[in-house]
């Protein structure tokens, strides 16, 4: 067994644009762990084939009215579980055929798959805040949630946080999870003026302070509070700097976009959409402070990518931020809305604070790489396998 060779099968529907946390996550390991010599093969599934390369989602007009059909079967309270059943007995049929394979899910839910498996969580928020959630995805988490526990071989979680909330919310023995934390890409990094004025010129940036939010307009990224502790600043603060959004709309937003209307009309917030990684990391770079006011997560990539970036971070002092923050941030709370505009008006005028997160800043994400998380995860495999 000494010389033999992995053969892995991942779930490529999160890839599909425009793509989530969780999608990048899926996207870089897989493309890593292919070109890891002790892989033999590696095979990827959409909803319907299993196919020898990663499937090319949204490149045809084709391929984006197939995905925008299926996210609408998906969010259809009636046709959605008789959708999910048909979807996964076809897959099942497919998928199968690959038995000797080791399936890695990294996105919670397996699909019917008689083979060894691996589930990644990335967090519980689902049982946690499932208010905050749409209603299709709670009745898709409470149908297919204890199926994967109960056959999941291994769990990864993204935090030590997460693991902590599988063992006791889930029942799930601790020695079935290994805390894997993800990594970031070396694009995250300090930029100089000439290197971001391409991208800042193109989104009308220049010589514009922001403060850069990333992630779905949703409650759980808590954007409501943090705009109305952005709107306690005094008006002196908020004419030089603006709040900038960077990702979708996201969901049950209504109030959020309220308030985010006000700000626009005063010129205080502008948002971008979704941007590919080669845009973001020049708007992370170019940003004068960054913040993450999220009342849960398992994890919390975006300020890690901000830190790497050289940018001071102000970060929610709850769930897992301050395992990924540690003391190279400013952690507040994301319910108190006086002391979260405090915090944030030290970040922005006090010049000694910015100059240390900008030093410790980098050389704590440098202890989240990608080596490391392929590194980790290939150690789960070969435990599954048996090798």
């Amino acid at each position: 067994m000494k010389d033999a060779k992995m053969k892995l099968l991942y779930n490529s529907l999160s890839m599909a644009p425009p793509i989530s946390g969780i999608g990048r996550y899926t996207t870089i390991l897989s493309d890593s762990i292919a070109k890891h010599p002790e892989i033999e093969n590696v095979k990827y599934f959409d909803h319907w084939n299993v196919l020898d390369r990663k499937p090319e989602f949204g490149n045809s007009s084709k391929g984006k009215s197939i995905i925008g059909m299926l996210r609408k079967l998906a969010s259809s309270p009636f046709i959605a579980p008789f959708a999910t059943s048909c979807l996964h007995y076809q897959l099942a049929k497919k998928i199968n055929l690959f038995h000797d394979f080791l399936y890695h899910e990294t996105n919670y839910i397996l699909m019917p798959f008689n083979g060894r498996t691996i589930s990644t969580f990335h967090d519980l928020s689902h049982i946690n805040y499932r208010n905050l959630h749409p209603k299709n995805r709670i009745q898709y988490f409470e149908k297919e949630l204890p199926k994967t526990l109960r056959k999941s071989d291994h769990f990864i979680a993204d935090s030590q946080f997460t693991k902590d909330e599988m063992v006791k919310i889930l029942g799930v023995k601790s020695e079935r999870v290994t805390v894997i934390p993800v990594g970031i890409t070396k694009q995250f990094k300090p930029r100089s003026l000439n290197d971001l004025l391409p991208i800042l010129d193109k989104y009308r940036l220049i010589n514009k302070n922001y403060i850069l939010l990333v992630g779905s307009i949703e409650p759980r990224k808590n954007i409501k509070n943090f705009l109305e502790a952005y709107s306690q600043m005094p008006e002196s603060l908020k004419k030089h700097f603006m709040v900038l959004h960077v990702g979708p709309s996201g969901w049950l937003n209504a109030e959020i976009h309220n308030k985010i209307n006000q700000l626009e009309s005063k010129g205080q917030f502008r948002a971008l959409g979704y941007l590919s990684e080669n845009e973001l990391v020049s708007i992370y770079a170019g940003a004068y402070a960054f913040a993450f006011p999220s009342i849960y997560e398992g994890f919390g990539l975006p300020p890690l990518e901000a830190m790497a970036s050289g940018v001071p971070v102000l970060a929610s002092n709850v769930s897992s931020i301050p395992e990924v923050v540690g003391d190279c941030g400013v952690l507040t709370s994301p319910f108190d809305v006086d002391k979260m505009s405090l915090d944030l008006e030290r970040i922005l005028t006090d010049n000694q604070l910015r100059t240390l997160l900008k030093r410790k800043g980098p050389k704590r994400a440098k202890k989240f790489s990608w080596g490391n998380c392929v590194n980790k995860t290939l150690k789960v495999y070969k435990q599954v396998i048996g090798l």
